[in-house]
């Protein structure tokens, strides 16, 4: 039987699915997230068309925003990868060179994200971008 007919004899419903990090233990907000609270589900795209993470090592490590319940889609505005008024290494690199040093982050702020950043030895603030759990990389 042809596929158009086929197709006016019964419905046929496409579904698109993709791996998302979601919740399998309650979180509470301020709680940093462990390997053991999360896992990878299967999720329609289709009817879920937010910033979610596929992989988990993207949330391991960061801090929540909000509290989470289990079966939540962890979105990337529920995390802070570098939180305010949190201690972060700021990282300055070239080719050849890298000069690490400590500072105070102004702001949260999620992967590729710009923050600001106080410098705790000079006391200068610098925009630097996320890169990775509490560290922010600046251009020199």
């Amino acid at each position: 039987m042809p596929f158009r007919q086929l197709a006016r004899l019964c419905s046929i419903r496409l579904t698109r699915t993709g791996p998302q990090v979601t919740v399998n233990s309650p979180i509470s907000r301020g709680q940093i997230i462990t390997k053991q609270n999360v896992t990878i589900s299967m999720v329609d795209l289709q009817r879920y068309r937010r910033q979610g993470f596929s992989s988990i090592n993207h949330v391991v490590g960061a801090k929540t925003k909000k509290n989470l319940r289990t079966g939540d889609i962890i979105e990337a505005n529920d995390i802070c990868v570098v939180c305010r008024n949190e201690t972060v290494v700021i990282k300055a690199s070239n080719p050849g060179m890298t000069i690490t040093t400590k500072g105070l982050a102004l702001s949260d702020g999620g992967f590729g994200e710009q923050i600001r950043v106080k410098n705790s030895k000079s006391n200068r603030i610098i925009e630097g971008t996320v890169t990775a759990i509490g560290e922010v990389t600046v251009r020199f």
